[in-house]
């Protein structure tokens, strides 16, 4: 079994993953998050024992470019206007900048990361709809752009998820989320801070990680 679609994911990856294992089969969702970033793959096959404490991250790429569009002069209704030219905003643009495509994949990722049981509806989400241009623009003019920034983290025996705008000073990582460009950092036990950005991706990325699990799932199958 093999999807790219994050909703199910969100809401019934224990169940999903469930009636695998009953079918005897794998459950793979790679291109839920990030594309064809192997963000999911690294955790399951190469950080098994790296402990990993929290993430932050910019997982839609719909806000990060209305965003960069608006502090670059462009008005909000032509930076939605591009982001639909391109083919990355949701068919609703307010599912993106309202927060709740980032909400499911910071489900996803707490759920896959962390090892928590959360669903959508434990985010604590606010999207960018309240910023007006003149906030957007006057936060990157002071050096600290605005943009919507997931995170999850333990605190005692509970997984705390939230989606919501930031404004990112010039020593976060994060700054290097312009445009398109996704990144999402781990804070872990035993590795210390690790770092992926995927540079603009397209639709080539969401198709390549499919194939990523396809080819996975044919590997240990030949095992």
């Amino acid at each position: 079994m093999i999807t790219a679609n994050k909703g199910p994911v969100a809401y019934a990856q224990s169940e999903l993953q469930a009636l695998a294992r009953h079918q005897n089969v794998q459950f793979r969702f790679e291109a839920t998050v990030m594309d064809g970033l192997p963000l999911i793959n690294l955790a399951q096959f190469t950080l098994q024992a790296v402990g990993i404490r929290s993430f932050r991250a910019l997982l839609n790429t719909t806000s990060s470019l209305v965003l960069s569009m608006i502090e670059q002069g462009f008005t909000r209704e032509e930076s939605i206007a591009k982001a639909q030219e391109l083919g990355i905003a949701e068919a609703d643009p307010w599912y993106d900048l309202d927060g709740w495509d980032a909400a499911m994949k910071t489900t996803i990722l707490a759920n896959t990361l962390l090892e928590s049981q959360i669903s959508p509806q434990h985010i604590e989400r606010q999207g960018i709809r309240d910023y007006s241009v003149a906030e957007i623009r006057a936060a990157a003019s002071a050096g600290t752009p605005i943009r919507l920034v997931s995170r999850a983290y333990r605190k005692h025996d509970a997984i705390i998820a939230e989606v919501r705008p930031r404004k990112i000073s010039q020593d976060n990582i994060l700054r290097v989320g312009t445009g398109t460009t996704s990144v999402i950092s781990l804070e872990t036990e035993a590795m210390g801070t690790l770092t992926l950005v995927e540079h603009e991706p397209t639709v080539t990325q969401t198709a390549y990680g499919v194939l990523s699990d396809l080819v996975t799932i044919l590997k240990q199958r030949a095992l």
